[in-house]
């Protein structure tokens, strides 16, 4: 176990509701709550034992990758500061501890919190988007693939693609000349 995991152990003992999670890696500890929430403390410098500070950061939640679009859910990508604070690695634990519930722990959680919503709700607009494409490919008779419906039949092709959150649907379409005039027709009732 490494010097910095050794004292991690040691100071999550003063935090009620933290656990430490295995040792990953010689230049990071990781604390972590049961919903999810966690602490990242790692030395200033290049390594533990150069380092006079000890460095407190959060851990946010999951990436999600949809439609090969990227979903990260820092803060910084939500024109948000990171919390973070540093404290004196000689201070004792117990100090150390009450370091991060006074200053981290206060503006880190709800932050958190906020993530943690903003990430369900990009889940429930790709649920939304999926639902809206097995609709539209029942109501088509086409075959939803990659965040669209694609239609192929002798005379008619193209795609319909379900606005992020299931709203809106883009169409494109190849059809018979009077099957356009007819779908002209419909768009120009509803203006």
């Amino acid at each position: 176990m490494s010097k910095l995991h050794t004292r991690a152990t040691e100071i999550v003992q003063y935090l009620d509701g933290w656990k430490i999670e295995q040792e990953e890696s010689e230049h990071y500890a990781h604390l972590v709550r049961a919903d999810g929430a966690g602490i990242h403390i790692k030395g200033n410098g290049y390594n533990y034992e150069e380092s006079q500070r000890l460095e407190i950061t959060g851990k946010w939640p999951a990436q999600i990758r949809i439609d090969g679009n990227l979903y990260s859910f820092y803060p910084s990508y939500r024109n948000r500061d990171n919390p973070r604070i540093t404290v004196a690695k000689a201070r004792s634990n117990a100090a150390i501890a009450k370091d991060i519930e006074r200053r981290f722990l206060p503006k880190y959680l709800p932050l958190y919190a906020e993530m943690l919503e903003y990430r369900q709700g990009v889940l429930d607009n790709e649920a939304r988007r999926l639902d809206s494409m097995t609709e539209l490919a029942t109501v088509a008779g086409g075959k939803a693939r990659r965040g669209e419906v694609r239609i192929y039949r002798s005379n008619i092709s193209g795609q319909l693609r379900p606005s992020y959150d299931g709203g809106k649907v883009d169409i494109k379409l190849s059809v018979p000349w009077a099957l356009g005039l007819e779908i002209a027709a419909l768009l120009k009732e509803h203006r």
